[in-house]
């Protein structure tokens, strides 16, 4: 029936888990099905895109390349 609705895809997450679903943002991830919040990578680790739905997509924070400006570390 078309009042049912699919629970969320892994890397997603909604108010009720339920469709309509969100990526999750940058820096975080959901490994499951149906959520309602996702998780946030470890500290020190981030992730390059939204949606992602493993831990293991949070790779880590890598500054040797980044210049700072304004006299910034």
């Amino acid at each position: 029936p078309s009042h049912c609705k699919k629970p969320c895809n892994s890397g997603e997450f909604s108010a009720t888990g339920l469709e309509p679903c969100s990526p999750c943002p940058l820096n975080f991830y959901q490994p499951s099905l149906g959520q309602q919040r996702c998780l946030e990578c470890p500290k020190d680790t981030i992730t390059n895109s939204t949606g992602r739905s493993l831990e293991t997509e949070c790779k880590a924070l890598d500054c040797a390349g980044v210049k700072c400006q304004n006299k910034g570390n």
